[in-house]
C-alpha cells in the first residue's frame, strides 16, 4: 500500500476536515515506530505520494485503522475515537505477534 492509497482509503472511511499533510505526517511517524518495533530499516524522512509503506498485505490495513483514529481525534468525536483506538490497538497487537512468528520461522535454529 502506498501513502496515497492509505490516505484515500481512510478518507473513504472517515471523510472529514483532516488535511492530507497531517495524515501523511501521522503515517510517517507510525511507519517509523513500526520499523523500530519489528527491527526493520527506518523509512525515509520524506513521503512522496507513491512511496510504499513498510507493512505489506495482509497487515497494511493497520494504516487505515490508524488514520481513522487520527481523523476521529481531529474531528473531536471522542466516542468514535475510543472505539476505533481499541480496534486499532487490538489489530496492532495481532500484527506484531504475527510478524514476530513469521520472523522466528524464517530464522534457522541450531540443534546441538
Amino acid at each position: 500500500m502506498t501513502l496515497k492509497q492509505a490516505i484515500a482509503a481512510a478518507k473513504a472511511l472517515r471523510p472529514g476536515p483532516m488535511p492530507d499533510a497531517e495524515m501523511a505526517a501521522a503515517l510517517w511517524r507510525l511507519d517509523g515506530e513500526l520499523a523500530e518495533r519489528i527491527g526493520a530499516d527506518a523509512p525515509a524522512a520524506a513521503f512522496p505520494d507513491d512511496r510504499t509503506l513498510l507493512l505489506a498485505p495482509p497487515y497494511d490495513d493497520l494504516y487505515v485503522s490508524y488514520l481513522a483514529c487520527r481523523a476521529d481525534e481531529f474531528a473531536g468525536d471522542d466516542a468514535l475515537f475510543a472505539a476505533d483506538t481499541a480496534r486499532y490497538n487490538a489489530r496492532l497487537d495481532e500484527t506484531l505477534a504475527r510478524l514476530r512468528r513469521d520472523r522466528a520461522k524464517a530464522q534457522p535454529r541450531f540443534v546441538w
